[in-house]
């Protein structure tokens, strides 16, 4: 293997795991571990965290206040629940981040180890057709939520431009109205400017959290389902030892094996561990959000505004893909898991020595135990859950199409 060749597996395998690093820094919550925290560093992480907290509860409070106290429209108010509840949902998966940044750190970091320990050529042109696919999920999911906030915070007030009242009262249309407790006008500069970033900014940390808790998923679940590949492949390399030679290091292939097998199935545990709250924070949240969303797009197509009828369409895609992304990565491990347990039971065992052949039992019964990821113990992450979820949706929104 040439240098060059070897710097290519480098970066095309360790992709992901440095995108997972850069936006979980990004939200203030770097990795102790890896180098000396300085007071600089320190500052850092309290002011990104104090950053990003104050911009959801801003949000939130402020919103959340003008749908209770200054709007009077019951159908506006309906239109706004949405918006509210996912940003809701967003406070509470930045908040399990936070919680759980020490089980996602120790999660990257058997990565990281399980990469240096692949030597042989054909086990990383597993590990980079795998981290191919994550590359690949972070693009979509990235353009995804990038169009949906700016169409949501920037194109909807744009388009709806300055609002003249009866009153000869000239409204510049926010992203999300507020109510300021009378502290300010958000409609006299700078504030508007002001509050109109704010709001922006607040839809930075959405796309963040949300892009870091995608990427972790389809880091962690493809890394594993290319383990399983190379589990494969060292439970073939050990029964087609034909040579005597060969034969006396069966046991030495085999203990390799079991305990590539063990370190993957402790590397789930952990990830069940660390992520399964934030799967089912997400895939709960996405639903209800859609199903919501749903509601708000059958009343403006009932209006026939096709301008706000887009930014709809587009929010509902986008949740329906980060659902996909989890139940997708969910159903690749399924697959792999039951290739591994076929595997196990059409190998030429009778090829290993009889007093040898003891080792294979636990590696068949282990293979046959089931590996998965659910979503916070109570859903299985997998694509027939997906086409749960999107049926329920568009029932849901058959419902209200035949009520309007």
């Amino acid at each position: 293997m040439t240098t060059r060749k070897k710097d290519e597996y480098e970066i095309e395998m360790k992709y992901l795991n440095r995108v997972c690093g850069k936006l979980l820094r990004l939200l203030g919550m770097p990795d102790r571990s890896k180098e000396a925290f300085s007071f600089v560093e320190k500052f850092t992480k309290f002011f990104s965290l104090i950053v990003c907290y104050a911009l959801i509860i801003f949000f939130l409070v402020t919103t959340i206040l003008y749908v209770i106290v200054m709007e009077k429209n019951i159908h506006v108010k309906l239109k706004k629940f949405p918006l509210v509840f996912y940003n809701v949902l967003v406070f509470i998966k930045y908040l399990c981040l936070i919680m759980r940044q020490k089980q996602i750190f120790r999660c990257m970091k058997c990565v990281e180890e399980d990469l240096k320990r692949i030597v042989n050529l054909y086990h990383r042109d597993i590990i980079v057709e795998k981290a191919r696919y994550g590359k690949r999920f972070f693009a979509v999911i990235c353009v995804f939520l990038h169009i949906t906030v700016i169409f949501w915070r920037v194109y909807m007030p744009l388009v709806k431009g300055k609002i003249i009242t009866a009153e000869n009262v000239t409204i510049r249309p926010l992203p999300s109205p507020g109510y300021y407790f009378h502290l300010f006008d958000d409609q006299v500069s700078p504030f508007y400017e002001i509050v109109f970033f704010l709001q922006c900014a607040e839809g930075c940390v959405t796309i963040y959290t949300n892009v870091t808790i995608c990427t972790l998923a389809v880091n962690f679940v493809m890394h594993a389902c290319s383990q399983l590949e190379i589990f494969i492949s060292l439970l073939e390399a050990s029964v087609t030892s034909t040579e005597s030679t060969e034969k006396e290091s069966v046991n030495e292939k085999l203990a390799v094996a079991i305990e590539h097998h063990t370190r993957i199935r402790n590397f789930l545990k952990n990830i069940e561990s660390a992520m399964s709250p934030l799967y089912f924070v997400d895939i709960f949240g996405c639903s209800m959000t859609q199903c919501l969303l749903g509601y708000c797009l059958m009343m403006e197509w009932g209006q026939q505004s096709i301008k706000n009828v887009i930014p709809y369409i587009i929010s509902i895609s986008s949740l329906a893909v980060q659902i996909f992304v989890f139940c997708f990565v969910g159903e690749q491990l399924m697959l792999q898991d039951e290739k591994v347990a076929l595997k196990t039971c059409v190998l030429e065992w009778h090829r290993i020595p009889y007093k040898k052949a003891k080792s294979i039992i636990p590696i068949i019964i282990l293979s046959n135990h089931r590996m998965k990821i659910t979503a916070g113990t109570v859903v299985e992450l997998s694509l027939q859950t997906f086409g749960q979820v999107i049926k329920t949706t568009v029932a849901y929104c058959n419902i209200m199409r035949t009520i309007m």
